[in-house]
């Protein structure tokens, strides 16, 4: 689940937060992406926004690009948070075996409509 803002965010972040968060709420990936990143711009150094960026980024496919947030969220975390980096790190690690996967895919041909009528 998507955390809460930081109270010492710019306030247009945490209004772009809550915005994306609304839209994550109602599963509006795409227009969730848009609000937390430019959240993340105006809050760079916040955890949360990368962690939500990183999750709605997985949630739309984009592997490359959530493998790439959570890892700038897993170099945030302190050295007491050996469980969330740990969880993190194998996320990452999952996303990387998908990405190997799918890259390794042949290329499906779509079908025609004449080779679905003819059949």
């Amino acid at each position: 689940p998507i955390a809460s803002a930081q109270s010492e965010a710019p306030p247009e972040a945490i209004e772009l937060y809550r915005s994306g968060r609304a839209h994550y709420d109602a599963g509006r990936y795409r227009e969730a992406i848009v609000d937390l990143k430019a959240a993340l711009a105006l809050d760079p150094e916040s955890p949360n926004l990368l962690y939500d960026v990183a999750r709605v980024s997985e949630l739309l496919g984009n592997l490359d690009e959530a493998i790439a947030y959570y890892q700038r969220y897993v170099d945030m975390l302190s050295d007491a948070e050996n469980d969330e980096r740990d969880r993190i790190n194998a996320t990452i690690q999952r996303l990387e075996g998908a990405r190997t996967e799918l890259a390794t895919r042949a290329p499906q041909q779509p079908e025609t409509l004449r080779e679905v009528v003819y059949r």
